[in-house]
């Protein structure tokens, strides 16, 4: 038989974790441009944007990707920066952002801290899909061999393509 080329059938891994990140950058973008707007009335919707599109970008990529794990995704953006501003927020219960005489620094760092670890995690634990090598190809062969027999001698070819 002709020889196979190596892997035939295998799955193989391929990361497109770059563009869960650059969904991330764009909510970056959002969020920053909503914190520097901050006393102006067009903040709040670009942190409410930043937000929505660090929550449900991503996710929506690996759907698009068909990755099935597409809402472990979710569950990562919602989950750790919530337990990141619980981890870092005020003890004393204030407000969220209502009262001046609270620091909301600890909740601002613990639900960025929590953000960035689910980027992290989704971009390089999530982000990969298998896919299917190209079909094995058969290599074209031929094989010379010499015939020997009683009175008679030769050389036979063969050969497969």
């Amino acid at each position: 038989l002709p020889p196979v080329a190596p892997n035939h059938g295998e799955l193989e891994r391929r990361w497109y974790g770059w563009q869960t990140l650059a969904v991330d950058g764009a909510a970056l973008s959002l969020t920053l441009g909503g914190f520097a707007d901050a006393p102006k009335s067009g903040a709040v919707g670009l942190l409410a944007g930043g937000a929505l599109t660090f929550v449900v970008g991503a996710p929506v990529v690996h759907i698009f990707q068909g990755n099935v794990y597409g809402f472990v995704s979710l569950m990562l953006r919602v989950g750790l920066p919530y337990a990141g501003g619980r981890l870092g927020g005020d003890p004393s219960g204030c407000p969220l952002f209502t009262d001046s005489s609270c620091d909301q620094s600890g909740l601002v760092d613990g639900i960025l801290a929590g953000a960035v670890l689910a980027s992290i995690l989704d971009a390089s634990l999530i982000a990969w899909t298998p896919e299917r090598r190209a079909a094995a190809r058969r290599v074209p062969a031929f094989a010379l061999s010499p015939l020997v027999g009683a009175g008679r001698s030769g050389l036979g070819v063969a050969g497969a393509f």
